[in-house]
């Protein structure tokens, strides 16, 4: 197992500056981003033109957000970077909004659709609504769309509506679908929500066609929603009932009041969570975390499209490298297929001072599976602080992209990290 440590010159070299910053080419590297605040990534998607788009928060000094977009060339190299709204250079107005994202979504022609919440005060009385936002391919904003709600809401996910032309290629995209969840608790909107939305948005003014409503539990849902060829919607991430939390998954038809189905999945003795969900074969791949073995470890498990549990689950334990286990409690995060029909996990774990693993804090942690769930390798990456690995995908030649979350000069910061095929950065 080899662990990468984060070199403190090349973290302040590349902390601070991320407009048309150029430090080199090569198979792997590391990059970070930050703007002199908190930054929060979510989520990373390939672009058009061979690139990487990034989304992320950026946490500001008053407690609000803004919503930030990065923009790379294959190398991690920052094209572009733009926040929204823009900073503005005169005095503050306290009655403007905060707005978050957590849905990306890469169009054809090269532009962005965000999907999120947009957070205001009104009466001393804090209310998100969702948002949804359109951008170009070079990061000019669009156009936005806030929907209104009594209650608290905000958007997850957002993907292209093809139904019913999917079967017909000639005929593109007419809308959108959003998913997005209802604060119960609104006096805290740092709290998870729980109740559930599904609506549908036309392409051309982001007007709303339809909402629906779905509740039945407290619910932390992943900000990934897919469509199958006949208009079915499916979606998940962990639901508690009975005091036990459950990986969820639910499937839905467009525009109806009730579910298909909608499942706690998992041992009944046990908590685990479905933290990210990825389609795979004919149904799908989820990534938690499970407390079955008493501490919590990374949790894998297979899902058919009705929702049958396609083999055992498989819990992966954290050792040294002469296979001492680590203690203290492990999570998945996210994963993606891999080129050859497997997966690649990618989780947080504990460093262990006594045990000579890790640097400090917490580490990401990357599996490479096959298509069976046998292990291909294992890798440990981490700096003196907290790492978090956040999202992550396979690029073109094979190497894997890495998107996490560091701490430098006392700031969350954007980590991007390329390995190559075997999960090594050189």
């Amino acid at each position: 197992m080899r662990i990468l440590y984060f070199l403190p010159f090349l973290l302040m070299a590349s902390c601070f500056s991320e407009e048309k910053v150029d430090i080199g080419s090569s198979d792997t590297f590391i990059r970070y981003f930050n703007g002199g605040y908190n930054d929060y990534p979510v989520s990373i998607e390939k672009t058009t033109d061979n690139g990487y788009i990034i989304l992320s928060n950026m946490a500001l000094n008053d407690g609000r957000y803004k919503i930030k977009l990065i923009k790379t060339d294959h190398q991690g190299n920052t094209v572009w970077t733009h926040v929204y709204p823009a900073f503005n250079t005169t005095a503050a107005d306290p009655a403007r909004p905060s707005k978050r994202a957590f849905g990306l979504l890469v169009l054809e022609d090269g532009s962005f659709v965000l999907a999120g919440e947009n957070i205001t005060k009104v009466n001393n009385k804090t209310r998100s609504q969702v948002l949804v936002m359109t951008v170009d391919a070079e990061g000019k904003q669009n156009s936005e769309k806030v929907y209104t709600s009594p209650s608290s809401i905000r958007g997850i996910a957002i993907t292209e509506n093809t139904h019913p032309d999917s079967l017909d290629a000639s005929k593109k995209p007419k809308g959108y679908i959003v998913l997005g969840s209802i604060y119960t608790d609104e006096s805290n909107l740092t709290n998870d929500p729980e109740n559930m939305i599904v609506g549908g948005i036309r392409k051309s003014d982001l007007a709303a066609t339809w909402l629906r409503s779905y509740g039945n539990g407290d619910s932390n849902l992943t900000n990934k929603i897919f469509l199958d060829a006949s208009g079915s919607l499916f979606f998940g991430g962990t639901v508690t009932r009975q005091n036990k939390s459950k990986v969820r998954l639910v499937k839905t038809q467009q525009g109806l009041e009730n579910t298909d189905f909608d499942l706690a999945i998992g041992d009944p003795q046990f908590n685990e969570s479905g933290n990210d969900i990825c389609r795979y074969g004919f149904g799908f791949a989820v990534i938690g975390s499970t407390n079955k073995n008493g501490e919590r470890d990374i949790f894998y498990q297979r899902l058919s499209e009705d929702g049958t549990v396609i083999g055992s689950a498989s819990i992966f334990p954290v050792t040294t490298p002469d296979g001492t286990a680590v203690p203290g409690n492990k999570g998945g995060n996210a994963l993606g297929v891999t080129q050859d029909g497997g997966l690649l996990l990618a989780g947080t774990v504990p460093s262990n001072e006594a045990l000579g693993f890790g640097r400090g804090g917490s580490d990401m942690y990357l599996i490479k599976i096959d298509a069976f769930g046998t292990i291909n390798w294992q890798k440990d990456f981490g700096s003196v602080k907290d790492d978090q690995s956040i999202a992550t995908l396979q690029a073109d030649d094979g190497g894997y992209i890495i998107l996490g979350r560091t701490i430098l000069a006392g700031l969350e910061t954007i980590m991007m990290m390329k390995t190559d095929k075997n999960g090594n950065v050189q």
